[in-house]
């Protein structure tokens, strides 16, 4: 017989000494040795101790039964879930084809923890509190519910507009937060790229992500920013990229099923392009506090610090602070904190104690107020408040007092 032919019938091949029994055997004899180092003859068959083993592991299994399934946790609606953006960015970029550094512009922006804000801590916006309640937070708590009806699915988009600092951003969170929404806060400064079609491409991987973690809200702050008023000067990229996000917006609208909500804040709400301004079905107004949610502010940051303040001395504070706004009402009581500090000698400074500060007087509140120039909200709520009356599509003052367009 030929070699080959002997070598594919599985003898050796002629002239060529067999050596992989050979080499075989000794590797089964140098396992054996290292095994407590002692040589034992290689037997093919398991032994009776084995074999006894397996059947008694069998037996228990077989009296057993099946192995029970883990415990179904039930799923709460609008459940904040822990993201593994790792596995997120792989998907993102297979789907989308696109590179790795704008997904994770994209996915720096997902919070790793739910916002530890609630309504509660909003104040001086109880009317919009309620509304939010209402329309964004008992639709998370029971989707089933709302999306069966037609005239009471949840909104896709709410603006949040008003004078700069008077809780738009911190009312956001809060939503968020009431709901245990995944949430993302961009800018413009994010979502605007220098390079051409970069813009378009984070758009697309915003909106994808969402859809990914849902449910979700997407916050963008100073939301004018990114969707002004188109011209017809207005750059091919520019267009392009408002175009983009549109487009993905009306996505949201279409597909009910989805839990996805675009919530945009700004204090330049007539600088929105009109087309994206349909786009946000609830638009909530934020005005200045009034003297009632001011002595509420003071009263809730004088808790943070030692003062000798008397209920009557806080509310003048609150009726002299008529223009300010709630951030500014945050700057003169740290301000104000600060000025005891000058009392006392330098030289003590390094071994005093907290008790050893002198208490905060409404003396001090008075120096900070008369060099202290507000924020100037006036000008923009005049400004807002006649955009508003133009622009009332189905506008009106509820009991509440609160202006919805």
């Amino acid at each position: 017989m030929a070699p080959t032919l002997r070598k594919a019938a599985g003898g050796p091949a002629v002239g060529k000494p067999a050596k992989s029994g050979a080499k075989a055997s000794q590797s089964t004899e140098a396992f054996q040795m290292a095994d407590g180092n002692k040589k034992r003859p290689f037997s093919p068959e398991p032994s009776r101790s084995s074999v006894q083993i397996i059947k008694r592991a069998a037996a228990q299994a077989k009296a057993a039964g099946p192995p029970s399934p883990p415990p179904e946790v039930p799923s709460e609606p609008g459940i904040y879930k822990k993201i593994n953006k790792g596995a997120l960015k792989t998907r993102l970029i297979k789907e989308f084809h696109v590179e790795a550094n704008i997904v994770d512009v994209i996915l720096c922006s997902i919070l790793e923890t739910p916002p530890g804000v609630k309504f509660e801590d909003v104040v001086g916006q109880d009317p919009a509190v309620k509304l939010l309640r209402e329309r964004v937070v008992y639709p998370a708590l029971n989707p089933n519910l709302f999306n069966g009806q037609k005239f009471l699915r949840p909104p896709r988009g709410v603006l949040l507009f008003g004078p700069t600092g008077n809780g738009k951003t911190l009312l956001a969170k809060a939503c968020a937060a009431q709901t245990n929404y995944n949430f993302m806060n961009l800018t413009a400064s994010v979502l605007v790229s220098k390079w051409v079609g970069d813009s378009e491409k984070l758009i697309k991987i915003m909106f994808a992500c969402a859809n990914c973690i849902q449910p979700c809200i997407i916050f963008i702050d100073e939301i004018d920013a990114v969707l002004s008023t188109r011209t017809s000067s207005e750059r091919d990229d520019s267009r392009r990229f408002k175009n983009e996000f549109l487009t993905h917006f009306d996505g949201l609208l279409c597909n009910h099923d989805d839990r996805v909500m675009v919530l945009g804040a700004t204090n330049l709400p007539q600088a929105i392009d009109t087309a994206a301004l349909r786009r946000f079905d609830l638009r909530i107004f934020l005005g200045p506090p009034d003297i009632f949610a001011r002595e509420i502010l003071l009263r809730r940051m004088l808790k943070e610090i030692r003062h000798a303040m008397t209920p009557q001395e806080i509310n003048w504070i609150a009726e002299r602070s008529e223009q300010y706004s709630a951030s500014d009402l945050g700057v003169v009581t740290r301000n104000a904190a600060w000025l005891p500090l000058g009392t006392i000698d330098p030289t003590r400074i390094p071994h005093l104690q907290e008790s050893e500060i002198p208490l905060i007087r409404s003396s001090d509140f008075r120096r900070v107020m008369d060099s202290f120039v507000p924020s100037g909200y006036q000008d923009d709520l005049r400004i807002i408040e006649q955009w508003t009356n133009r622009n009332r599509r189905c506008h009106g003052r509820n009991s509440d007092g609160l202006d919805v367009v």
